[in-house]
């Protein structure tokens, strides 16, 4: 098989009032395509910022928690995989994110928050959990905690949503 034009096409089937899609995502792995902002396709609301006391930088800083819910508002699925994007974070500021497959009860002393940090300009990609896997369906919600060290304040950073196959692209 080789690949003709690379891209995402989605098929949309409607039949007296129910719509369903289809969504096909053609790329080659080896040289996937560029990250893709379709932070206009959708809308970043932002809880407020709240401290975590159960949540530690370190296993001893207590961190603050937001969370980010984020809507399709477009006609069609956006297809993944999908990265909330962090950028310009102040300098004082370290986002720390769960580590993945964190069991639920841990032992004691293990780290689950690993710190981020970033240069000026360039984004820390959080990888999204849509429900279904890989895509937002129309109208569909994915909410995502962010966990802050230093003074967090919403205000201080921006927020997108990209898709790309390749997290090292993400700039």
């Amino acid at each position: 098989m080789s690949i003709t034009a690379p891209g995402v096409a989605t098929v949309t089937v409607e039949n007296r009032g129910a719509k369903d899609f289809a969504t096909f995502v053609i790329e080659d792995q080896r040289h996937p395509l560029p990250p893709e902002d379709l932070t206009e396709k959708v809308i970043i609301s932002r809880s407020a910022i709240e401290r975590d006391f159960t949540a530690k930088a370190y296993n001893t800083y207590p961190l603050s928690v937001q969370t980010i819910t984020i809507t399709n508002t477009s006609d069609e699925p956006i297809v993944g995989p999908l990265y909330l994007t962090v950028r310009d974070l102040p300098k004082d500021v370290e986002l720390w994110l769960r580590v993945a497959n964190a069991p639920a009860n841990p032992p004691p002393g293990m780290i689950l928050y690993v710190g981020r940090t970033a240069a000026e300009g360039v984004s820390i990609p959080v990888r999204l959990t849509p429900k279904d896997g890989r895509k937002i369906n129309p109208g569909e919600t994915v909410s995502t905690p962010l966990y802050f060290l230093g003074p967090a304040d919403e205000t201080r950073y921006r927020l997108g949503v990209v898709r790309s196959m390749d997290e090292r692209q993400i700039k």
